[in-house]
């Protein structure tokens, strides 16, 4: 076989969602526009995996392969048995040719599935895990710690390379898992920069708004942020929109009712392209979070983050430049929603300072070749 001079990426996840999978179609889209650069994704999803999620996987417009698995509380024993993976990476190297590969792996404690990987290729073969968030402060994952230790035994012994998406998630894999940080890059999540940003918003004489979006859901602190918007429309003029479903979204009703400056959603495709640009400010009061791609969307529109101090959020929202971490109260929360409201310079310098950050940290070509460089060591 004659090889070409490309290279082949193929990125490994098992049902990924929310974060995981917004980040996993940024980096293939910026991927598949190098030169030199074939893409492939391959996707061990549930049968029930959601339909807008099957319809971006169908619009890649990269190598496509998906398993998907037939009884979920039974896929890890599933794919030790049938691990296909091999086979693809057969299938895409007589096809494509490519001169060496690298497996770029998603959800990084399943990944020790995969692997070993001993394809019948005749090229190098480079393989990186993504920590894309750590469950670790749970108490109710800690029956699954030993698991999580022998599937990250696996990745270590397989010489698979480690990023995290933030520094917490480094800390909390040495923390719980035993691992040494120097093990780790830390190449956050990364998104396309929007066309134009809400900074070309006339929004000095308008209602302020606000938007929440996330499960709805006991960690999510939905009902904070309404309690919140309630206290500040008392003095200011705030607009609340909540999007999002979950188990909780029959209560939202009852606490909205007659108040027609909060309105909630539910679902909202593409709420990244449709809503985040209309707003002035996101608010977060979850319990747990790693970093949301809400926040890293919210910083692309110049949108000003308020946010309790949770996961990594006061990693990428640094207080009083991008908004403001806050206590998980209602009221701390009202409090700098009403200065925002009151301040519109200051409400401008933020939703500027945002833009910036994002462009610094989180643009999606900054992010794709610091990838690259982990696959291959081309820094070193």
């Amino acid at each position: 076989m004659k090889k070409t001079n490309k290279t082949l990426i193929i990125h490994v996840a098992k049902n990924p969602l929310t974060g995981v999978w917004s980040s996993m179609k940024s980096i293939v889209r910026w991927q598949m526009q190098q030169e030199n650069t074939n893409v492939a994704v391959a996707i061990f999803s549930k049968k029930d995996w959601p339909q807008h999620y099957q319809n971006d996987l169908n619009s890649l417009d990269a190598e496509k392969y998906q398993y998907k698995i037939p009884n979920f509380r039974m896929s890890y024993l599933l794919i030790f048995i049938n691990n296909k993976l091999e086979n693809w990476i057969e299938e895409l190297y007589r096809k494509l040719a490519p001169s060496r590969i690298a497996i770029h792996f998603h959800n990084a404690d399943f990944s020790g599935i995969f692997v070993p990987v001993n394809p019948k290729v005749n090229c190098d073969i480079s393989m990186v895990a993504t920590f894309h968030g750590m469950p670790g402060i749970d108490p109710k994952f800690k029956l699954r710690r030993p698991w999580q230790k022998w599937l990250h035994s696996r990745l270590r012994k397989n010489k698979v390379k480690f990023v995290s998406v933030d520094r917490k998630g480094v800390d909390q894999a040495t923390k719980i898992l035993g691992y040494n940080d120097k093990e780790f890059s830390i190449i956050p999540n990364g998104i396309f920069a929007p066309q134009e940003t809400s900074l070309h918003n006339n929004y000095s004489n308008k209602a302020l708004q606000v938007g929440f979006i996330g499960s709805i859901d006991s960690n999510k602190g939905w009902e904070i942020v309404i309690d919140a918007a309630i206290k500040t429309h008392s003095s200011s003029l705030t607009e609340l929109i909540i999007i999002g479903t979950g188990p909780r979204e029959r209560e939202i009703q009852p606490l909205i009712q007659e108040k027609n400056y909060i309105k909630y959603l539910g679902f909202v495709e593409n709420a990244a392209e449709n809503i985040i640009p209309k707003l002035d400010v996101l608010v977060i009061a979850s319990k747990v979070e790693g970093l949301p791609m809400v926040v890293i969307e919210a910083l692309a529109n110049g949108v000003a983050v308020i946010s309790t101090n949770v996961g990594a959020i006061a990693e990428a929202v640094i207080h009083g430049k991008h908004g403001f971490i806050v206590e998980r109260t209602s009221d701390d929360i009202s409090k700098y929603l009403k200065i925002l409201a009151k301040d519109r310079e200051l409400l401008r310098q933020i939703k500027e300072y945002a833009v910036k950050q994002f462009n610094h940290k989180y643009e999606i070509s900054k992010i794709g070749a610091e990838y690259l460089n982990a696959y291959f060591n081309l820094n070193n």
